[in-house]
């Protein structure tokens, strides 16, 4: 996006932010979802720079973050995430790997991608969509590429119906299954 730059890296969960690292130790803490920390898998950090924004921009934000950062942890079972800004409150947030999709994106007229979710987020058993922006770095792709397949493992896609009397359906001119 204009006027923005996002790095994003893999690192160990002890080097990110010690920020974000708290508010994940706290949340995990206050919903006894164990050390998000000890058990991770992977683990990556994006952070947002706004370094040039004009004036309807501003104005149509409201009063934006100049710098905001993402922490991420994959675990075998969940995926957490924290999320803090220089003028926004800090939040963490989890999601378990067997209740959501994921998929990833890539943001048109950039190298930037992300990764896009949909299912129970939290505590509660609604169904809500979200994206993590992250920068055009390897390490992006690669921790998408992980998530992507560990939701794929605990979450399988539904097989499609193998029906015989509905193959003519599927079938494109072959005579294979005649």
């Amino acid at each position: 996006m204009a006027g923005m730059e996002r790095t994003t890296r893999i690192c160990s969960a002890s080097q990110l932010n010690p920020k974000l690292l708290r508010a994940l130790s706290e949340y995990c803490g206050k919903n006894k979802l164990g050390d998000p920390a000890r058990d991770a898998v992977l683990c990556c950090e994006t952070v947002t720079d706004r370094n040039a924004m004009n004036r309807i921009a501003a104005w149509l934000d409201g009063s934006p973050n100049t710098t905001e950062q993402l922490g991420l942890i994959l675990t075998g079972r969940v995926l957490f995430w924290a999320r803090a800004g220089d003028r926004s409150a800090t939040i963490a947030l989890h999601a378990n790997l067997d209740e959501f999709s994921a998929r990833p994106y890539k943001v048109r007229f950039s190298k930037e991608a992300g990764l896009e979710i949909c299912g129970a987020i939290g505590e509660k058993k609604d169904r809500v969509a979200g994206r993590f922006a992250f920068g055009p770095q390897d390490d992006a792709r690669k921790f998408t590429d992980a998530v992507v397949q560990a939701v794929e493992t605990a979450n399988p896609p539904p097989k499609k119906w193998d029906i015989p009397w509905l193959r003519w359906l599927t079938r494109r001119g072959d005579k294979q299954d005649r």
